[in-house]
């Protein structure tokens, strides 16, 4: 029962991982959310997720309230202009998940890398035809070039 309501509260919630924690992080979310939300704000919307550690080895994620789903898909979906961003390097936006929620996507990646693609099944498929084509002994059509020459 606890599950299904902590993932009810973070359904319109998105985690953005990799900003530094210093005095220009509300410009670099500003930048960030320039591209990726353009008619929102983020302001007085977000929190630092976790306990602050001197020196750790990664800044801590922010975590940010989206008024609704529909937004946070479309947030979701704009991501893919941060490809090309040289400044938002590093810095990746994700759906706040419960600790259930990570494990069940973690196994899902797991098993997803370990099935082959429908294009690598298509593409070894191909190849095959393309070797028993190449070893038929019927010669190959001439191209018209060839005919006319």
């Amino acid at each position: 029962m606890q599950e299904k309501i902590d993932r009810l509260r973070r359904q319109n919630n998105l985690v953005i991982m990799g900003i530094e924690e210093n005095s220009s992080e509300v410009n670099t979310l500003a930048s960030l959310f320039s591209i990726i939300w353009p008619q929102g704000s983020f302001e007085n919307r977000y929190t630092r997720v976790g306990p602050q550690i001197e020196n750790a080895a990664h800044p801590r994620p922010i975590r940010v309230e989206i008024p609704s789903f529909l937004e946070k898909k479309q947030i979701i979906s704009n991501c893919r202009k941060l490809k090309g961003v040289t400044t938002l390097k590093g810095i990746s936006v994700k759906n706040d998940m419960t600790k259930t929620q990570q494990q069940e996507h973690k196994e899902r990646m797991k098993k997803k890398k370990l099935e082959p693609t429908a294009i690598e099944t298509r593409s070894k498929t191909q190849k095959r035809k393309n070797e028993d084509n190449s070893e038929s002994p019927h010669p190959t059509k001439k191209s018209n070039e060839e005919n006319e020459a």
